[in-house]
């Protein structure tokens, strides 16, 4: 992939063309279809202001998979992601201990 981005650069550069610059682009970016490479599989950790993970949440079907950030608020968990459509609201349950 970065062999064809850098080609697309260099076109560019030769010969500038938008469509060079946005090719460059989507090549080397996995909302492409980088996502098709990997098995869905969705996780979440909390960590502590030390550091440390507190907990963590595991989607291990896929169903909340490719979150790049969760925002604790009111009792849910809200999922954020520029590959998923959307955000999701999930029932947040603090761990015991």
């Amino acid at each position: 992939m970065y062999n064809l981005k850098v080609l697309f650069e260099l076109l560019h550069e030769s010969w500038p063309n938008p469509l060079f610059a946005r090719a460059a682009y989507w090549v080397a970016n996995t909302e492409l279809g980088g996502t098709a490479l990997v098995r869905p599989y969705g996780l979440v950790v909390e960590y502590g202001a030390d550091g440390k993970p507190l907990q963590s949440w595991h989607s291990p079907e896929g169903k909340n998979a490719f979150v790049c950030e969760a925002f604790l608020h009111g009792g849910y968990m809200y999922l954020g992601s520029p590959f998923n459509v959307g955000v999701k609201r999930l029932k947040y349950e603090k761990m015991n201990g």
